[in-house]
């Protein structure tokens, strides 16, 4: 009776964990997964808007590893977050043929930049790079800007919503080389000036192949129009965003007409004409 009594009591207090619920990224990674092994010789996937999270994106990575062949790839808005690309890595080193790369939306942080860091420099081919919206920060633009020279086929890069400020836009343009030859630039909405935007189109004048500029939801768009404008002489064709911005046939570049016409009915004033007003020569 006693040792009934006893087995009664030990199996009262012993407890059996619950088997874990499955996360709604989960469900969709597998479901994901299982569509990806009916795929043969699928070279572009569009993985965007799963919100995988952390263990979703774990699933994802490990079936990413058999799509060494993968021309462009999309993530954005799955909640990857720096430990999520962390299992990336692997997957993204062995897609040597990657051509476009669209991670933005995903809370990367300046953490998960430090990831890129590393991966970048492996990915010859890319062309195009979209970190938009993930938080990287001045110091994450540290980063960015030592591996953003190694991209020598990129063409467009989107680095908008990031809160760069002029120290992170200035990191990321000590960074380009001049072998590189960039065509559009995003950075819109990252609080920037007049200052890191100059330095911005001073530094990739040199490639001589930019076409276009994004700045238009920062602030003071009215003085950065002006600075683009001033900055941009001679780079025939290049183009920003704006309300105002039109291509201009005596410019030869889009910019805003106002400022053009402006700028065209005043005289011109050079050394050699201040000097004889004030007969110094």
């Amino acid at each position: 009776m006693e040792s009934l009594l006893s087995f009664q009591i030990s199996t009262q207090d012993l407890h059996i964990p619950k088997p874990r619920k499955k996360s709604l990224g989960e469900i969709k990674a597998e479901d994901i997964v299982d569509a990806l092994e009916r795929c043969v010789g699928v070279n572009t996937l569009d993985l965007s808007q799963y919100q995988f999270g952390l263990e979703g994106i774990k699933i994802v990575a490990k079936a990413l590893l058999k799509y060494q062949g993968t021309l462009a790839l999309d993530l954005s808005s799955n909640n990857i977050r720096s430990d999520g690309l962390a299992h990336l890595i692997e997957a993204l080193f062995r897609m040597k043929l990657l051509r476009e790369l669209n991670l933005s939306n995903n809370f990367l942080g300046m953490k998960g930049i430090a990831h890129m860091e590393k991966l970048l420099p492996k990915l010859h081919n890319l062309q195009f790079l979209d970190l938009s919206s993930n938080y990287i920060g001045f110091e994450g633009a540290m980063a960015l800007g030592k591996c953003i020279g190694s991209l020598f086929s990129l063409k467009i890069l989107n680095i908008s919503d990031n809160y760069l400020y002029d120290a992170g836009l200035v990191f990321i343009a000590l960074g380009f080389k001049n072998y590189q030859g960039l065509n559009i630039i995003s950075i819109k909405n990252n609080q920037i000036t007049t200052m890191s935007l100059r330095f911005l189109l001073e530094k990739l004048r040199s490639q001589k192949s930019l076409k276009m500029v994004e700045f238009y939801d920062n602030k003071n768009w009215e003085a950065l129009s002006r600075a683009f404008w001033l900055e941009s002489v001679g780079m025939v064709g290049i183009q920003a965003d704006g309300p105002n911005l039109e291509f201009c046939n005596k410019c030869k570049r889009y910019c805003d007409k106002k400022l053009c016409e402006w700028s065209r009915r005043r005289p011109i004033c050079t050394f050699r004409s201040l000097s004889k007003s004030y007969k110094l020569i």
